[in-house]
């Protein structure tokens, strides 16, 4: 008799631990399915803070190419005199700064 009751308290126990463990996956899918959704929600959050920057950045150079060719338009009565060395420099600075911004984002 006491086998019997032994042997029981054995099955039960083995019932109680394959449904802990049960449990357990469950809890643990639940887990990787909240993160897979925080990991998404941030990438989306980056995407979209991304595509902010690269239209500030793409509002700024056309704000600058409409100063450029209003300075240029004011000065076309007056003798054109050539750019110095620095500020083609920066011009081409600028330009390829510009260039690598929006290859990055492709």
């Amino acid at each position: 008799m006491a086998d019997r009751d032994f042997l029981e308290e054995i099955r039960e126990a083995e019932a109680e631990a394959a449904l802990l463990v049960e449990e357990a996956r469950a809890k643990s899918q639940e887990k990787r399915h909240a993160v897979r959704q925080e990991a998404a929600d941030l990438i989306q959050a980056a995407h979209s803070q991304a595509a902010s920057v690269r239209q500030e950045s793409l509002a700024r150079a056309e704000k600058k190419a409409r100063q450029i060719l209003e300075n240029q338009e004011s000065s076309e009565g007056q003798a054109l005199r050539p750019l110095s060395q620095e500020s083609l420099n920066q011009a081409a600075n600028i330009l390829a700064e510009r260039i690598l911004s929006i290859l990055e984002h492709r």
